[in-house]
């Protein structure tokens, strides 16, 4: 009994086995990416890296080190990408295509001043001050940007007053944070986008929260007219209105109060009725 429970312990394989075989078995799938593709994953000689919908959920390391400097484009739209894993090995970038994605955030991305163009359409990010953020501290050399089709960012096709007023302060949003955009959702930014941006794009994202009216003093340097007129606007604030009372009928007031007294019904009627 005692030889069986040794033999049976021998062959069970330990933590670190399964770990070292689970390793292995990533290491293979990844070589059988680069090896089995390795036709299809050839750089262009426009340094064009395309690793469009291989189901990846991060770019493979032995492919970001061979083609990582030379690339100039990166294609890896239609994937499950939800990390920037290896990206830091494209030091050369200027266009990053991540359409089709399951991401939420690009916040985990290094800084990357050589990227100029950047697609992002139909991902999962649902915070649009914080994609703001984050787009003007990785990309802060970004001149075109498609965001279409996440759910932070309103449809520009949506033509009603409301939508068109979202879509507009959508635009002057992200025109603040990223002075040298040019293109936003193929569309150009102009001039008075752009003035309207540095004027206003800094209390965008922000909440309006309501104040407390306080007593506060006037504010200095104020002529003496509009002193008194400021004083005169107080005072009708301050001053009470009385209600007064109304009748039954909900007209007049108490002197006028209407009690059925003189109602021409009362003479028909006696005090045997009553």
């Amino acid at each position: 009994m005692a030889s069986l429970m040794s033999s049976n312990k021998a062959n069970t394989p330990t933590q670190d086995a399964l770990n070292n075989n689970k390793k292995k078995q990533y290491n293979i799938n990844e070589d059988n990416l680069y090896n089995n593709r390795q036709q299809t994953v050839n750089l262009t000689p426009a340094g064009e890296l395309i690793l469009e919908g291989r189901d990846l959920q991060e770019i493979p390391k032995k492919i970001a080190l061979k083609h990582g400097p030379s690339t100039k484009l990166l294609n890896i739209k239609e994937n499950r990408i939800t990390t920037a894993n290896n990206i830091n090995f494209f030091t050369n970038l200027t266009t990053l295509i991540l359409d089709k994605n399951d991401l939420t955030q690009i916040s985990f991305f290094p800084t990357m001043p050589t990227v100029k163009t950047l697609w992002f359409n139909n991902n999962k990010c649902n915070d649009l001050n914080g994609i703001c953020k984050d787009l003007a501290r990785c990309f802060p050399n970004l001149e075109y940007l498609s965001m279409l089709n996440n759910p932070c960012c309103p449809a520009f096709y949506d033509d009603t007053v409301l939508g068109a007023d979202k879509y507009r302060r959508y635009r002057l949003l992200l025109s603040f944070h990223l002075q040298k955009l040019r293109f936003l959702d193929a569309t150009p930014i102009t001039a008075a986008e752009r003035n309207d941006a540095n004027l206003k794009g800094q209390f965008l994202g922000k909440t309006a929260k309501p104040s407390r009216k306080s007593n506060r003093p006037l504010s200095p340097g104020l002529s003496k007219e509009e002193v008194e007129y400021e004083n005169a606007k107080l005072r009708r604030k301050s001053k009470v209105k009385k209600r007064t009372s109304s009748s039954l009928l909900g007209i007049g007031n108490a002197d006028h109060r209407y009690d059925g007294r003189h109602s021409e019904g009362n003479r028909f009627i006696t005090n045997n009725d009553l």
